[in-house]
């Protein structure tokens, strides 16, 4: 026993700089994970059976075709807010995916953002 430390007690420095190195290369061989691409399809499924009873009149395809030949939407980003808050001010109870498959879906369809 050393300044009230047990031989049980003091760090082992072999085994931490294997703890050390078990992890570094652990981390070098993990793969990034890759977002998937939305399902278009499944998209369109949500907007019909969630969204159309609002956005046929007056929201029809003319008003969303305006909508994205006046700039009113001017990026992917301001589509996936706009459905996103659309989900939330009628509180479907959608996960990040399904907002995602609608909006990429809606992009598709009507606005052609990269």
């Amino acid at each position: 026993m050393q300044n009230g430390i047990t031989s049980a007690e003091t760090p082992k420095p072999s085994r931490t700089l294997g703890l050390c190195l078990g992890l570094a290369a652990g981390l070098a061989f993990a793969v990034p994970v890759q977002a998937e691409e939305p399902d278009i399809s499944w998209g369109k499924e949500l907007f019909a059976d969630n969204c159309v009873e609002c956005h046929t009149v007056p929201h029809d395809e003319d008003w969303f075709r305006d909508r994205a030949e006046a700039g009113k939407m001017d990026s992917y980003e301001s589509l996936r807010t706009m459905v996103q808050g659309c989900a939330n001010n009628f509180n479907a109870p959608w996960f990040d995916e399904e907002v995602d498959a609608v909006t990429a879906w809606l992009n598709q369809k009507y606005y052609d953002f990269e």
